[in-house]
């Protein structure tokens, strides 16, 4: 009978310890604010975009705990440790004043951070967590443009308006983060394409950033998009890139110049197996090595 107690014991003991070791493992989404005419201030689309992201399959097989962070936690890095990656949504415009001091401090320690497309341009200088007209002065942007380039190590080349992905390849930069992905460039159809604005992206000027993903890029300067090409798309020279990475102190920050919504469209397998190498190596801390 002892024996089937010690049992017992144990058996609830490692069953605890793996739900411990699950819940120890918590990617947070930094919550955005959207004010709708009628129904008041609710929350936004691109955040239940990502909620969504968290809770698809495969990603869900990395065992993680989804949270939502509130302003109220940006203001220290000592709560902000317990998440192994923060994202921050592309509709998030703003971030608290003292945000920038604590995201540094949190990423420098080793934390991972992700910021998609053009990511907070500003500071939310009223608190209310949502782009106000006083927010948008010059010097606060200004000081949200030095925080990216020294977190992220880029600057914005190019905003994501009439500027679509034609064709995306993955780099050899660091490979690990970017294992079973093509090495090719792969096309995306732009039928399939054209009736979303989801494949409007950013692409950076890196300084001391890495390339993850690059693209060709088609400039649409129609003022009828997304409804239909007319002729005037443009295929810019070169390629760019719309995904980088930057070693910032022992964490890291990643610049995600694809709009999270093309995550459910062609090629989805693409941009889930990325986001499986990032969220594989941010859950377990594993080091980054160089090409």
């Amino acid at each position: 009978m002892k024996y089937i107690v010690l049992l017992t014991i144990v058996i609830f003991c490692i069953t605890c310890a793996g739900q411990e070791n699950v819940t120890e493992k918590k990617i947070g989404i930094v919550s955005v604010k959207r004010v709708d005419k009628e129904k008041g201030v609710v929350k936004d689309y691109q955040q239940t975009v990502w909620e969504s992201i968290l809770n698809k399959n495969p990603l869900r097989s990395l065992n993680y705990q989804m949270v939502l962070i509130g302003d109220n936690q940006l203001t220290s890095s000592e709560e902000l440790k317990q998440y192994h990656l923060i994202i921050i949504p592309g509709s998030r415009s703003t971030l608290p004043v003292s945000a920038l001091d604590v995201l540094k401090a949190y990423i420098k320690s080793g934390g991972w951070l992700i910021y998609e497309a053009v990511g907070p341009f500003c500071l939310d200088i009223d608190g209310d967590g949502i782009l106000s007209p006083g927010d948008s002065t010059k010097e606060s942007r200004e000081m949200v443009s030095k925080f990216w380039q020294d977190v992220a190590g880029v600057s914005i080349a190019s905003r994501p308006v009439f500027n679509l992905i034609s064709k995306i390849r993955a780099n050899t930069a660091i490979p690990s983060l970017t294992a079973n992905l093509p090495l090719e460039f792969t096309e995306l159809d732009i039928a399939v394409k054209m009736p979303h604005p989801y494949y409007n992206c950013t692409y950076y000027q890196l300084s001391t950033a890495k390339p993850l993903v690059e693209a060709v890029v088609i400039n649409i300067p129609t003022k009828d998009f997304p409804k239909n090409l007319q002729g005037e798309e443009k295929k810019l020279d070169g390629t760019f890139p719309v995904v980088a990475i930057n070693q910032y102190g022992k964490g890291v920050c990643i610049s995600l110049g694809i709009n999270s919504r093309a995550i459910f469209s062609p090629p989805a397998s693409f941009y889930t197996t990325l986001l499986h190498n990032i969220f594989s190596h941010a859950l377990h801390r594993a080091p980054l090595e160089y090409q």
